[in-house]
């Protein structure tokens, strides 16, 4: 009976589930795969700032290791986790004037573009990521809400990383083909009024 409990307790919930603030709980348990997440999960908005610094991908990459590092020795300092993509971006925009101040000066040009000076990137580019990020943890959390069999449903529907036939998702479901239509509709709706709660 113990056993079982303990076999349980120590089951670990998918990294891509977490919210910010329990993904940089385990960020801060040492949890690696957590640490993956975080750094996927924030990659987009990392490399578009960066690109927005007129860098290529390698000195983007540069950038994206830079906040990395940054992310590991400063996490803990956060006070609140839903200041974390803006935290994000304040550290990608430092690091992106740095490299692309030091790519000028090494290539003998006038340095345009001053260590820490945030002024030359878009603000309003950058706002905009912020909120799509928003609204991508908002559906997130309105997913984790829905029914097991809507999101597991929605979620090969609408994957990003697969193209799953209708037939596959039949089988993956053990749902008639004939129904899936009908229960995506239900579902969605039912996402619908989660999002309406939220303010979406």
């Amino acid at each position: 009976m113990n056993s079982g409990q303990s076999s349980s307790g120590s089951a670990k919930q998918d990294p891509a589930r977490l919210t910010d603030g329990e993904l940089i709980e385990a960020c801060l348990g040492g949890d690696e795969d957590a640490w993956a997440q975080l750094l996927r999960r924030y990659g987009s908005l990392i490399y578009s700032i960066a690109y927005q610094y007129e860098l290529g991908r390698d000195d983007a990459g540069d950038v994206f290791q830079l906040v990395s590092i940054s992310l590991l020795e400063h996490l803990e300092d956060l006070r609140d986790a839903t200041k974390l993509p803006a935290w994000i971006a304040t550290i990608t925009r430092r690091h992106a004037a740095n490299v692309a101040a030091r790519k000028r000066r090494q290539a003998g040009r006038d340095v345009e573009v001053a260590p820490h000076d945030e002024a030359a990137v878009d603000d309003r580019a950058v706002e905009e990521l912020l909120s799509n990020l928003r609204d991508q943890m908002l559906v997130r959390e309105a997913m984790e809400r829905l029914p097991e069999r809507c999101r597991e449903l929605l979620t090969l529907l609408f994957s990003e990383e697969e193209d799953v036939a209708y037939a596959e998702i039949a089988r993956r479901l053990d749902m008639p083909i004939g129904s899936i239509g009908p229960t995506r509709n239900r579902c969605l709706e039912q996402l619908r009024r989660i999002l309406e709660e939220f303010g979406f």
